[in-house]
């Protein structure tokens, strides 16, 4: 089981999509099969953390259908397209024996994850660092507050 950040994984697959040019339905494709395997992730309660599947997991065409809409032929199309981009691997299902199988490549293993801790919401503003955020509004901005 691998640790997965949810949001650096999206931003990164964001990302890489813009930046090779993948299709859209090769993404929606991507984010199904993202959102199955986030569906599927275990909670450690010793380590207080989710912990993704790293193996191949089984999913219906007819389940990923449901979130993105592709018919079985477009699945099985553009999962060869993402294969071939290093985004995932999959073993084809067998007609009424076996779903299809697909593994997610994580793109943000162990990357950017943290703990946040509980209280963040109560921590004072002034312990955030974030030197480049401008703490004051430009001057095009418009100001429609009542006189």
């Amino acid at each position: 089981m691998s640790k997965v950040n949810f949001v650096s994984e999206f931003n990164m697959f964001m990302r890489f999509a813009r930046d090779n040019n993948l299709s859209l339905r090769a993404r929606m494709l991507w984010l199904a099969l993202f959102y199955v395997a986030n569906d599927r992730a275990m909670y450690n309660e010793r380590m207080q953390e989710y912990e993704w599947p790293d193996d191949f997991i089984q999913v219906s065409n007819n389940e990923l259908n449901l979130y993105c809409c592709l018919d079985k032929r477009a699945i099985e199309t553009l999962r060869n397209e993402l294969k071939q981009r290093g985004l995932i691997d999959f073993q084809p299902g067998m007609k009424n024996k076996r779903n299809p199988a697909y593994k997610l490549n994580y793109l943000s293993v162990n990357v950017g994850y943290k703990r946040v801790p509980n209280d963040a919401h109560l921590r004072n503003q002034d312990d955030v660092e974030n030197k480049n955020a401008p703490n004051y509004a430009p001057n095009y901005a418009p100001n429609y507050a009542p006189n």
